[in-house]
């Protein structure tokens, strides 16, 4: 099962409000090291999961940008055809997808902000 962004932003939000000194009375023998060692640990692995996070919206958006200049590339290759003329019913399809393709890569854009 793969968690989402925001199952791994919740646990990261979670080990941020862990509180390692609640096993002080665990390790009085061993000094302040462990203590430290554990705190750092949490810290990190909160960090790391706000990185997996921050990479997989990157792979997203880049996913989304190349679906929308494929959909823009489109829009222009039916205005090209539009262009050079051709039957009457002919140009008005060309037309009428340069239009479906161009509105297509506008909402394509628009998904770049939402979370998947």
């Amino acid at each position: 099962m793969t968690h989402t962004n925001e199952d791994l932003l919740t646990l990261a939000e979670r080990l941020d409000g862990i509180e390692i000194y609640s096993v002080r009375e665990h390790l009085v023998g061993f000094g302040t090291r462990p203590i430290e060692a554990a705190n750092n640990a949490v810290c990190e692995a909160a960090a790391a999961l706000r990185a997996i996070v921050a990479e997989r919206q990157a792979v997203r958006d880049r996913a989304l940008d190349d679906a929308a200049q494929c959909c823009a590339d489109e829009a222009d290759r039916c205005d090209d055809a539009v262009k050079w003329g051709g039957h009457r019913r002919y140009i008005q399809d060309c037309k009428a997808a340069a239009y479906a393709m161009r509105d297509r890569a506008y909402a394509i854009r628009a998904m770049k902000g939402k979370p998947e």
